[in-house]
C-alpha cells in the first residue's frame, strides 16, 4: 500500500519535477476544472450549518454543478455523518437561543451597576450635593425605563422559537446531506491499511515532537495537529491516504478544499503549501494534491455568522484571578498593573465560574466597548498538573535568574517562575542543566510559557 512517510529521502531531480508539475498545473487546479478531482474536507461540509443563508445557497449550487468531479473519501463521509446533527445544534440552534438571555443579562448588569454606585455614594450626595443626587435619581429611573426591554425580548424569543421549530426538521430533511449523497465517493481502506497508517502516524508524531522549533514545519504531516486534541487523531492522515490511493489509480491531479485555518498541518498559517507534501505525494503517485483554503476558489465565506465576532477574532490570553465573588457573580484578572473585569456570563461554561478561586489561571479573550471599558469574555478556567501524560513535556534548565528561569525544550526556550514549581519540589533544587518535566500554558499575550514544572521523576 501507499505510505506517506515524509522521512524517506528523495532525489533532487524528483523534487524539481514535482514542483515544476505543481507550478504548471496550479491555475487549472485553482479554477477547479473538471479534469481535476475535487475532494472536500469534513470541516467544509460542517461549516454549512453556521453559514449565512446566501452562502449556503452558493455552496449547494457548487456541489450540484460540479458533482461529476467532486469526491468524498470514506473517512470524510463517516466524520460528516457522525458530527452533522451535533453541529446543527451547536452552530444553528444554541446560538439563537442564547441571544435573548444575552441582551437581558447586559441590561440587568447596566441597571444594577449604576444603582450600586449610586447607593454606595448616597450619604455624601444626599447631604452635601442634594441637587445632583436628585438628577442622578432621575437618570437611574430613566435608565430603568430605557432598559425595560422584556416585551422586546419576549417577542424575540417567540421569533427564535419559531425559527428553530421551522428548522428542526433540518436534522431529517437536510438539503446538504441529500446533495452529498449524489457526490462521488472513494473506497474505504482495509483494516490492514488503516492499521499501517495508524502506526506510521504514531512514528511521525514522535519525530515531530522531538524536532526543534526551526525544523517543525518540515516534520509536519496531515493530522499532526490532532495528536493532543482528539481521542482518535488519525482521521486527517487517513483522508490523505485515501486521496493518494485514488489519484494514483486514476492518474489525475486532485484539489483538497479545507476550512482549516489554525492547526497548520494541511497548509501553513499564511495558506502557502507545505513543499514536502508536494514532493512526497508526487514521489508516490506521479500526481499532485493541491491543498487550498476553500473560501477563495469557491468565492464564498464559510464563516459562522452565529458566533460573536469578538470570539472569532480575539487573541486567547491567560492571567491570574485576583478576585472572585461567587455571590455577586463577578471577578477580576490582573496583568502588568491592570485589572480586567469578568462576570458569570463571561464564561463558556458557568460551572467554571463557580469553581473559580483566587490565584487560579483564567484563559479568555478581551473586548473593548465604546465607553472605553475592556472586559474579559469567553472565559475558561485552566488547570495545570501532571495527571495527563500527554500534556507533560521534558527539557533541560539552561538559565536561572533570581526567582525565574528558562528551559530549553522542543518548543524552543520557555520561561518559568518559581511560583509554578510543583508541590514537593523547591525552586532552590533547580540548577542549570537540571532535567525537568513541565506543562505548557500561555501568557497574557498568548505566547507559550511553563505553568507547572518539576524535576524529572
Amino acid at each position: 500500500m501507499i505510505s506517506f512517510d515524509i522521512r524517506k529521502e528523495l532525489p533532487i531531480s524528483l523534487s524539481a519535477k514535482a514542483l515544476q508539475t505543481y507550478a504548471e498545473n496550479f491555475e487549472k487546479a485553482y479554477s477547479l476544472r473538471k479534469d481535476v478531482a475535487i475532494f472536500l474536507d469534513t470541516n467544509v461540509l460542517l461549516s454549512y450549518y453556521g453559514m449565512a443563508a446566501s452562502e449556503k445557497t452558493k455552496l449547494l449550487s457548487f456541489l450540484k454543478d460540479n458533482s461529476s468531479h467532486i469526491y468524498l473519501t470514506a473517512q470524510v463521509q463517516e466524520e460528516f455523518r457522525r458530527n452533522r446533527v451535533k453541529n446543527i445544534e451547536k452552530d444553528l440552534f444554541e446560538p439563537l437561543r442564547k441571544i435573548p438571555d444575552s441582551f437581558g443579562g447586559v441590561c440587568d448588569e447596566i441597571k444594577n451597576k449604576f444603582d450600586s454606585v449610586l447607593q454606595l455614594n448616597k450619604k455624601i450626595l444626599v447631604n452635601d450635593y442634594p441637587e445632583e443626587w436628585g438628577e442622578l435619581e432621575k437618570v437611574r429611573d430613566g435608565l430603568n425605563e430605557i432598559m425595560s426591554i422584556q416585551s422586546t425580548l419576549d417577542k424575540l424569543k417567540d421569533r427564535i422559537s419559531g425559527t428553530t421549530t421551522d428548522f428542526k426538521d433540518v436534522k431529517i430533511k437536510d438539503e446538504l446531506l441529500f446533495t452529498c449523497a449524489n457526490l462521488n465517493t472513494t473506497e474505504k481502506l482495509s483494516d490492514g491499511e488503516i492499521s499501517t497508517i495508524e502506526t506510521l502516524y504514531s512514528e511521525l508524531v514522535e519525530d515531530h515532537k522531538k524536532s526543534s522549533q526551526t525544523n517543525k514545519p518540515y516534520t509536519v504531516f496531515p493530522g499532526a495537529g490532532d495528536s493532543k486534541g482528539k481521542e482518535y487523531p488519525y482521521g486527517d492522515f487517513i483522508i490523505y491516504h485515501e486521496m493518494l490511493k485514488f489519484i494514483k489509480a486514476e492518474g489525475k491531479h486532485a484539489v483538497f478544499l479545507t476550512n482549516e485555518k489554525s492547526k497548520g498541518d494541511w497548509i501553513a498559517d499564511d495558506f502557502s503549501p507545505h513543499v514536502h507534501y508536494i514532493e512526497h505525494t508526487y514521489s508516490l503517485t506521479d500526481q499532485i494534491i493541491f491543498i487550498l483554503n476553500a473560501e477563495k476558489p469557491l468565492s464564498l465565506s464559510l464563516a459562522n455568522i452565529h458566533q460573536p465576532v469578538e470570539q472569532a477574532a480575539s487573541l486567547w490570553r491567560e492571567a491570574v484571578v485576583t478576585n472572585v465573588d461567587h455571590e455577586k457573580g463577578y471577578g477580576f484578572v490582573f496583568n502588568d498593573g491592570e485589572s480586567f473585569y469578568f462576570n458569570v456570563r463571561s464564561f463558556l461554561d458557568s460551572d467554571d465560574f463557580y469553581c473559580l478561586n483566587k490565584q487560579d489561571y483564567l484563559r479568555f479573550n478581551l473586548i473593548s466597548y465604546p465607553d472605553g471599558r475592556t472586559v474579559a469574555v469567553n472565559c475558561v478556567k485552566q488547570h495545570y498538573d501532571f495527571s495527563n501524560p500527554s500534556d507533560v513535556c521534558s527539557g533541560r534548565v539552561v538559565n536561572l535568574h533570581g526567582k525565574f528561569g528558562f528551559v530549553r525544550a522542543d518548543d524552543g526556550t520557555l520561561y518559568f517562575h518559581s511560583l509554578t514549581v510543583d508541590a514537593g519540589c523547591d525552586f532552590s533544587n533547580f540548577k542549570v542543566g537540571s532535567l525537568v518535566e513541565y506543562v505548557v500554558g500561555i501568557n497574557f499575550d498568548g505566547d507559550p510559557l511553563i505553568r507547572k514544572i518539576r524535576l524529572s521523576q
